[in-house]
């Protein structure tokens, strides 16, 4: 029941105890309601079902305006909390973790991206050196997100799972890349991060 049914409901009672001896034709202190006498009795009981109304009254929208108030303090409450738990605390900012940010990831995905092939196979027949590649950049995505370090400030190497990665050697060939290099960036949040053989 809501606290305006409940209102009515409680008004609607109390109106009932004041008019139920006009409408039954009861008689207090020996005279009819029906009669439109007056008597003591009568008087009384005019004053205690008025009392009854007034203070029915009282209490019912004493109750409405208390559930409203505590209503209303869990909801800012509620709010309070929710805000805390999802914005970024004081001096930190939100962080786009979209594969296409570069603010975010830097040259990662624009040098060693799934859409770089032909890039990279060339660069590893150039240098001399292998070039780690990502098979799914979206994936890689969440990956690097779940491994970033907001601490490090020195280049570290973490495992990586199958079929996320791949190295293109020298002479053309690819290889699966067991691990990946994050690069962290001082001034955002990743410089780099591409798929090695290195440990470190």
């Amino acid at each position: 029941m809501t606290w305006r049914a409940a209102f009515r409901t409680a008004l609607t009672i109390a109106w009932l105890t004041l008019l139920l001896p006009l409408q039954t034709g009861a008689t207090c202190g020996g005279i009819s309601y029906e009669t439109g006498g007056e008597g003591d009795g009568c008087q009384s009981a005019a004053l205690i079902a008025a009392a009854v109304v007034g203070g029915l009254t009282v209490a019912v929208t004493a109750g409405v305006v208390a559930y409203r108030y505590f209503s209303a303090i869990k909801t800012i409450t509620d709010l309070s909390v929710g805000l805390s738990t999802h914005l970024p605390a004081r001096g930190e900012r939100e962080i786009n973790w979209n594969h296409r940010s570069v603010p975010t990831f830097g040259h990662t995905f624009t040098l060693h991206g799934r859409a770089n092939t032909k890039e990279l196979v060339g660069r590893a027949a150039g240098t001399g050196d292998a070039q780690g590649q990502w098979l799914d950049d979206q994936a890689a995505a969440v990956f690097l997100r779940e491994h970033y370090d907001p601490a490090a400030t020195e280049r570290y190497v973490v495992d990586l799972p199958a079929g996320l990665g791949l190295m293109i050697m020298p002479d053309g060939t690819r290889v699966p890349a067991p691990r990946a290099r994050i690069v962290p960036n001082r001034r955002g949040i990743i410089r780099v991060a591409y798929p090695t053989l290195e440990t470190k």
